[in-house]
């Protein structure tokens, strides 16, 4: 299972919603805040309920008209850079034209 949450940012809801419906898709489990959340607040959720990950929908400090997606692990935080690398490899390997 995974927790999804977003910010106030415009369409960042949108984006989390398609983010779990991508998840769902692939037979992921996924638990979606139904409001503006903050970072601390999915950390937290994702240890409680010890869930395999997390992401949030946030542009963090780019410009405001952007949207960011951040992954979390399991432990709450944000991926470290050999695992970081290690779903990049992973999405490098996808042909998104071929699925």
């Amino acid at each position: 299972m995974h927790v999804i949450a977003y910010d106030s940012r415009q369409f960042s809801r949108e984006f989390a919603e398609e983010a779990a419906s991508v998840f769902a898709a692939n037979g992921i489990k996924v638990c979606i805040f139904k409001e503006i959340t903050s970072v601390p607040e999915l950390s937290f959720a994702v240890r409680h309920l010890k869930a395999d990950g997390g992401v949030v929908i946030t542009a963090s400090h780019n410009p405001r008209e952007y949207n960011g997606y951040k992954v979390y692990a399991a432990y709450g935080g944000q991926l470290d850079p050999a695992e970081s690398r290690a779903v990049m490899n992973c999405i490098q390997k996808l042909d998104p034209f071929g699925m």
